[in-house]
């Protein structure tokens, strides 16, 4: 790859994670204080000021997601999303998630915030599996 491509590719990478933080500042969305901070503090502080500027169709995705329930229930998509990744997948044990999270045609109403939003959730359901097998899996592998 050119350095020209290299160039390219880190400016779409930093614009994607000022994206991100845009999404989880403007929803809300819980995120790790530590991974947090250090991803602001490597794109510098021109770019966390860009963080904190406010994006009308990253808004409009959020105030959608607040509405958008799971089945017959109060919680919304970005509910579940502000939670920590344990009270996230509890609440989604609860819940009939896949019923959103594999409705293409739903979820392409979030074009700006659906990645954030997916990676919330799978996160939460990711962590919390790996959280009750770990001591399987390191006595079967270790």
């Amino acid at each position: 790859m050119s350095n020209e491509g290299q160039q390219d590719r880190k400016n779409s990478v930093h614009q994607a994670l000022i994206n991100h933080l845009k999404i989880v500042h403007s929803g809300q969305i819980w995120m790790n204080a530590i991974t947090k901070t250090w991803m602001m503090k490597e794109l510098g502080e021109e770019s966390v000021r860009e963080i904190y500027r406010s994006d009308p169709e990253i808004l409009r995705e959020i105030a959608l997601a607040r509405r958008t329930r799971f089945g017959n229930t109060a919680v919304s998509l970005l509910d579940v999303c502000t939670y920590p990744t344990n009270k996230a997948y509890r609440q989604l044990q609860l819940l009939n998630w896949e019923s959103i999270v594999y409705n293409a045609e739903r979820f392409g109403q979030f074009i700006r915030i659906g990645p954030t939003i997916k990676g919330c959730l799978t996160s939460a359901l990711v962590r919390q599996f790996f959280d009750e097998n770990r001591a399987k899996y390191l006595k079967e592998y270790f």
